[in-house]
């Protein structure tokens, strides 16, 4: 306890702490308790000087005072050091673990601070601001699942602490509870400093789960605010334009990338996905092909597979859709001199197709016993090791240049997608023991970089 020689030399009033309230020391100076730190604090900071000569005062117990009122007046730096130095004798003091983990969240040392938040929290665990920054610190870390409780807890004691309910909504999206996360997020749009962020991220939300119009009208929403940071409203129009791409409106995809590249030019792949989706804006059938919705998709797969060998007798078997990935067309082709079952397998890609597809494409030929006879066909290209792979294998690739020319001869995709016809054909399909003469046809696909015949290496 402070002498009464000292308060009379200071000048200030002194009344001692209760012992229910260790975390204050044994004494405090009046002005702390009655909120004028400032004064506090150089009162402080000479009964830390005078403990050199008097043996009475307690030196770490007054640095923790003086400490406190740096930290109360935002001189954090000031309390950040004098705490540093008080801890190195109470380790387990419960205001220093507590005050110096809300400094390391200030300062951003995440990791330290959870260090120091956690034997605080457990020494109070009613205490909000030490669960507060656990939880936000925990957060920010990405321990979303650690993270939650602490932030529930802050905000029950705290409901208007609006961004304590962003990085709780935010924690709850990454641990999966997407309905929790949707419920505060919504209740965010409220707060004109989160909305956009709020929007942001509900709108991912729905985005992820396929509700596309949902999403399309919660990044609208955060559009609309004019105080929107730059990032967010590029980001915003940014998952809009993914979104309509997923429905399919490329043409409004494309609007949409055109405003980023006017405010950002260099904005994430937006110049490359603009040059890309131009050309698959000006043909629907390339449109349908990679964006289209997938009954669509099937369609117009199975109008390739009809029209692949002009004037042949072609008849569907089996069609095989395998997600959003490819679709597999089993088909019988008949002509005046040859008959043979032939695989077609259709990738909606237009990036490069690599070796373990097509072997994954030549096992599936092996197991129907279809002679292992097949067209793989995409709007891309393929690798040095897919081309490699079925040289030695009665597999034809189509990349996107022979794949826009098999699209000439379907017509409109009106007029192609809803009949399914068979044609008559006097073309030759390559055949086990044909004369090389014999092995390439009008129907088959031409050498190319990106799409390669390989009929003619057949065995």
């Amino acid at each position: 306890m402070i002498s009464r020689r000292w308060s009379r030399r200071l000048g200030v009033g002194w009344r001692p702490t209760p012992a229910t309230q260790p975390r204050f020391g044994r004494w405090r100076i009046s002005t702390y308790a009655d909120g004028e730190f400032e004064q506090a604090r150089r009162l402080y900071a000479t009964l830390v000087e005078l403990c050199a000569t008097d043996d009475a005062l307690e030196e770490t117990a007054l640095t923790i005072r003086h400490a406190m009122s740096s930290f109360q007046l935002k001189d954090y730096g000031e309390a950040y050091k004098g705490l540093m130095i008080a801890r190195a004798s109470k380790q387990d003091d419960f205001e220093v673990n507590a005050t110096l983990g809300h400094l390391e969240y200030i300062r951003k040392n995440y990791k330290r601070a959870i260090g120091l938040l956690k034997p605080a929290v457990s020494v109070d665990p009613e205490h909000a601001p030490s669960r507060r920054y656990l939880g936000l610190s925990l957060y920010r870390m990405k321990q979303f699942e650690a993270a939650a409780p602490h932030l529930s807890f802050a905000v029950d004691q705290d409901p208007a602490d609006r961004d304590t309910i962003y990085a709780l909504a935010r924690s709850y999206d990454g641990t999966g509870s997407a309905s929790r996360a949707l419920k505060l997020f919504t209740h965010l749009r409220a707060d004109p400093r989160l909305v956009a962020h709020s929007c942001l991220a509900a709108g991912s939300i729905h985005l992820n789960q396929q509700r596309y119009d949902e999403a399309i009208a919660d990044f609208r929403i955060g559009l609309r605010h004019q105080d929107a940071p730059v990032k967010v409203a590029l980001e915003l129009r940014y998952r809009q334009a993914t979104a309509h791409l997923r429905k399919g409106d490329v043409a409004d995809a494309l609007r949409e990338w055109e405003s980023i590249r006017e405010a950002a030019p260099s904005y994430r792949d937006v110049p490359a996905l603009i040059q890309h989706y131009r050309e698959i804006a000006a043909n629907r059938h390339l449109q349908v092909f990679l964006v289209g919705r997938t009954p669509d998709f099937v369609n117009l797969c199975k109008q390739l597979a009809l029209t692949y060998f002009p004037d042949a007798t072609t008849k569907l078997g089996n069609v095989s859709v395998v997600g959003d990935e490819y679709v597999d067309v089993m088909a019988d082709v008949t002509t005046s001199s040859w008959d043979d079952q032939i695989l077609f397998r259709f990738l909606r890609t237009s990036g490069d197709t690599g070796e373990m597809v097509l072997r994954e494409m030549y096992a599936k030929l092996k197991e129907l016993r279809v002679g292992g006879r097949g067209v793989c066909a995409s709007a891309g290209s393929y690798t040095i090791g897919a081309q490699s792979f079925v040289e030695a294998r009665r597999i034809d690739l189509l990349g996107k240049r022979e794949l826009v020319r098999k699209f000439q001869r379907l017509g409109t995709p009106q007029a192609a997608a809803p009949r399914l016809r068979a044609a008559t054909s006097t073309a030759r399909i390559p055949r086990r023991g044909d004369a090389p003469r014999q092995l390439r046809g009008p129907g088959l696909a031409a050498p190319d970089s990106a799409g390669r015949s390989h009929w003619s290496r057949l065995r």
